[in-house]
């Protein structure tokens, strides 16, 4: 299997060198399992503004912002929605989607996760009704 570097041509100094800039500026972090890195919130902000025209980043911001409605239509529930469930509701493919959803609007607190359940938050009601139902 390739790293990174050697997938897009770099020696591997230089692939450090641009890992650890983009660390710098929290873009990147370590993971605690196997040494690798991902990508943080603030960097799928980052790469989504550099092509946010194409049409990858506009699927996933509209199922982002389908999630959050379908999340402040159930509300009122104590328990919230499970994210299965709101996959096959919003007929997002696969369960990766869903999680990586869930993952960047609850880093972001617009929602919350209790076991396999969403719930919104204030911060995602006021999300909603400032940006979503206006539009």
């Amino acid at each position: 299997m390739l790293t990174l570097g050697e997938e897009l041509g770099y020696p591997e100094n230089i692939t450090k060198e641009i890992v650890q800039y983009y660390r710098d500026e929290m873009l990147l972090e370590h993971t605690f399992s196997g040494g690798g890195i991902e990508i943080t919130v603030s960097g799928i902000d980052y790469v989504e503004d550099l092509i946010h025209n194409s049409p990858e980043v506009k699927t996933v911001k509209s199922n982002r912002d389908s999630v959050l409605v379908e999340l402040y239509k159930g509300r009122q529930s104590y328990y919230g929605i499970d994210m299965h469930e709101l996959s096959k509701r919003l007929d997002i493919p696969n369960d990766s989607a869903i999680f990586d959803i869930i993952y960047y609007l609850e880093k972001k607190q617009l929602l919350a996760l209790h076991c396999s359940n969403a719930k919104i938050t204030t911060n995602g009601i006021d999300y909603v009704e400032h940006h979503l139902l206006h539009s």
